[in-house]
This record gives structure tokens, C-alpha cells and sequence, in this order.
């Protein structure tokens, strides 16, 4: 009888890979002596009563405040997990990024998993604005504003054009802390004057995506993003396909007419070639 060889040799069985969904099932590790004081200090804080006798000044002071650390905490939550993100971290739970850490392990969705992510690097590259956030005087809202105008490439481009990347970082911090209704649109003023033919141009038709997610129902959500033309397409068939079931006397609005014009679309014995939908030439 053979034996077994020995784990790691030449020819023996590799041990199985720890799955994603074991790894996230597994006991937390305690946070860290600073983060745990942290986190008593806040539901002390929220155990607060607001009674009655509670003035409108004291409402609007504690809401201020716990705006305040929301901001803080948020900021401190992006930096640590964008850190994480370069060293690999959710490796050690099975994972291959943070992304998918953060919704297996603090239960947040996907936009919200990338946002955070998005807001760690972006203050580690503009560190003027991070330093302000990380006082909570910018919000995360505000972050994402600049994160989606001033992005890594039009960093790259400044930082190869010789531009006063310092400089730039502290007139969007200033903008963000004392005058946050135009921070867009200085933003977007600084990003065309570092780059002004803008980003290459791209395929459209890359964009478009659609999304059908089955509820334990049976029932389902579709989600979807289409290009101008796309989009145009897809309205003048869903438009034909209701009119073709219209009758007298139907009240329902379209909002409800297309939907079910659309879902039963598929089991109608249309002529080849003359349902509304049916693609004719390549997508474009």
C-alpha cells in the first residue's frame, strides 16, 4: 500500500482553497484599544435623551457635531482601507480586495464598498483635502464630488505637466470647506484647464449593461445603464410594443402598460422579423 506523500511534495494533493464565503463567516478579530474607546464614546453619546426641555439650539449643536464625527470616522474608515488595498490585507481573509471584504464583512453594498475605497485614494493623493477631512470639516459626499472630476488620470496629467499639485489641493480644500455649493464646478474648471481636449473618447456602447436579480419571490429587478442611443432604441421599442396591445378603454398608464407589453413580448407569435426588439445589423 502506498503512502501518502507528504503535503507540498512533487505530485501531492494541493489542500483546498479557503472559500470567500467560509472566510467571511469567520470570527472578527476585536478592533483595536483605540477604536473600541472610540466606539463606547459614541453610543454613550447616543444614548443621550431628547426629552422635551431639549432647546432647538442644543438639537441643532448635536446634530452638527455628530455630523462632525460621522465625517471623521468615515474619512479614517477610507484611509485604513485603502491602506489595506496596497498591501494586499483581505488576502488573509480570502479575499482578493477590499471591495468584496467590505461587503462580506461590515455588510456594505457594492457602491458603497467602492465610494469608500475611492475616498481613501483620493486623500491619499490630495493630502490637504484628506487632512481637512480628517477633521470632519469636508464630508464624504464632498469627497466623491471631487473623486469623480479630479480623477487619478487628471492627476497624472498635472503632476507630468508641472503643475502645482499643492497648490491646487488647498484651493479644492478651501472651495469644499467655505464654499461647498460651487465645488463642482471649480473642480471641473481645474480639470479642463489641466487637460482641456478631456478624457479619449470611448466606445459608447462599452457602457450599456443590464442587470436581472431574482427575489426569493420569483419576482425580479432589473437594473440597467444605456448610452443616448441605446437608450432612444430601447424607448421606441418598448413604445411599439405597448401600442400594439393598446385598446380602447385601457386606462393604465404607460408606466404600468410597458411592463407587461414587454414581459409577454417574448411568448407573442410575431411574423419573423417584425417584432419591434428584433436586432437587424450589429449593435451600434
Amino acid at each position: 500500500m502506498l503512502e501518502p506523500l507528504a503535503p507540498g511534495a512533487l505530485g501531492a494533493e494541493r489542500p483546498a482553497a479557503t472559500s470567500p464565503m467560509i472566510a467571511a463567516q469567520r470570527l472578527p478579530e476585536p478592533p483595536p484599544e483605540d477604536v473600541a474607546t472610540a466606539i463606547a464614546a459614541a453610543l454613550s453619546a447616543a444614548g443621550a435623551g431628547l426629552g422635551p426641555g431639549t432647546s432647538s439650539a442644543e438639537l441643532l449643536g448635536r446634530a452638527r457635531g455628530l455630523a462632525r464625527l460621522v465625517g471623521i470616522a468615515q474619512t479614517e474608515l477610507a484611509r485604513v482601507v485603502a491602506h489595506a488595498e496596497t498591501l494586499d490585507a483581505a488576502a488573509a481573509d480570502g479575499l482578493t480586495g477590499m471591495k468584496p471584504w467590505l461587503r462580506g464583512h461590515v455588510a456594505a453594498s457594492g457602491p458603497e464598498a467602492a465610494a469608500v475605497l475611492a475616498a481613501g485614494r483620493l486623500i491619499d493623493r490630495m493630502t490637504v483635502l484628506g487632512a481637512a477631512s480628517a477633521t470632519g470639516a469636508v464630508t464624504a459626499g464632498q469627497l466623491a464630488v471631487v473623486g469623480k472630476i479630479l480623477t487619478a488620470d487628471v492627476w497624472a496629467t498635472a503632476d507630468a505637466a508641472g503643475v502645482d499639485l499643492t497648490a491646487v489641493d488647498r484651493v479644492v480644500t478651501d472651495t469644499a470647506v467655505q464654499a461647498p455649493r460651487t465645488l463642482a464646478q471649480v473642480c471641473q474648471r481645474i480639470a479642463d484647464i489641466i487637460d482641456p481636449d478631456g478624457p479619449e473618447p470611448v466606445d459608447p456602447t462599452e457602457g450599456r449593461s443590464l442587470r436581472i436579480t431574482r427575489r426569493p419571490d420569483g419576482s425580479r429587478i432589473l437594473r440597467g445603464s444605456l448610452d443616448a442611443a441605446g437608450g432612444e432604441k430601447v424607448e421606441v421599442a418598448l413604445e411599439a410594443i405597448a401600442a400594439a396591445g393598446r385598446c380602447e378603454g385601457d386606462l393604465r398608464t404607460p408606466t404600468s402598460v410597458q411592463p407587461t407589453r414587454w414581459s409577454s413580448s417574448p411568448t407573442c407569435s410575431w411574423p419573423p422579423g417584425t417584432c419591434p426588439c428584433c436586432a437587424r445589423a450589429a449593435p451600434s
